[in-house]
């Protein structure tokens, strides 16, 4: 697990913080969700991001990934706009950006392209919590 903050187009720091492990079955889903549910309850507006293509996040939030409309691959690839793929979860205070059986072609698309690992950073600036009503 990591944090790191990032600065919104309207200079508002945003907390963001990533659980990742290349490792099956170590609870890093569980955890999100615990964790997203934690800081909910204490007032922050939270984002999930579910970059995994068994979506496994996005269905402990309550959110089947196979009845949304965009994922995380469709705003990666440019394909649909951070705030036309948000959904509201099972937990008060919880947006999601869910995870897709088709994640797992669009990483191998997204790979080939530059700078790829920051293709979510400006949406989210652009769309931060504090300038976003679809968020607040």
């Amino acid at each position: 697990m990591s944090s790191t903050q990032l600065n919104a187009t309207n200079g508002q720091a945003v907390k963001v913080i990533t659980v990742a492990n290349q490792a099956g079955s170590v609870g890093k889903s569980t955890m999100v969700a615990a964790l997203a549910a934690l800081l909910a309850a204490d007032g922050k507006r939270v984002l999930v991001v579910d970059a995994d293509s068994q979506a496994n996040v996005s269905h402990s939030l309550g959110v089947a990934s196979t009845e949304v409309a965009h994922h995380t691959g469709d705003v990666l690839l440019r394909r649909a706009e951070i705030l036309d793929a948000l959904v509201e979860t099972n937990t008060d205070g919880v947006l999601l950006l869910p995870g897709h059986a088709d994640l797992a072609t669009d990483l191998v698309e997204l790979n080939s392209m530059p700078i790829a690992a920051l293709r979510l950073r400006k949406p989210m600036q652009e769309r931060s919590p504090s300038t976003t009503s679809t968020w607040s």
